[in-house]
């Protein structure tokens, strides 16, 4: 599975690419390039539409790159997660941690408007 990060304003967009499953086969190596590509200065939108599949480790993936960003004081929310994996977050209460959104645009519009979003971009996990 390949990664991908663009700048679209103020906001970065991580994007999962060539593959759906973020399991615990490309866990390591996802996390990697994530944390390679991510500025860490700007607030981040997790794109999830391309995934299909999520396990605990691919999970772990989100958080890691949660916590890296949200060190730097920055803000990052999930956007368009098939309803499978907006399940499995929902089960695990990540739910509480990240904000969603139904798309990207929406997305990005929040967290371009500068004002914290709700009760997700403001948890710190330890």
């Amino acid at each position: 599975m390949r990664v991908h990060v663009s700048r679209h304003r103020d906001v970065e967009v991580l994007e999962f690419r060539s593959g759906a499953v973020l399991d615990c086969s490309v866990a390591a190596d996802v996390k990697a390039q994530a944390l390679r590509q991510l500025d860490g200065r700007s607030d981040l939108v997790i794109n999830l539409a391309n995934l299909e599949f999520v396990d605990s480790a691919g999970l772990g993936v989100l958080v890691g790159v949660y916590k890296r960003v949200n060190l730097r004081g920055r803000r990052v929310v999930v956007a368009a997660a098939a309803p499978y994996v907006a399940h499995v977050m929902k089960i695990i209460k990540l739910d509480r941690v990240f904000d969603s959104f139904p798309d990207v645009p929406a997305a990005i519009a929040e967290l371009s408007r500068g004002v914290p979003v709700g009760s997700g971009g403001t948890r710190t996990l330890r």
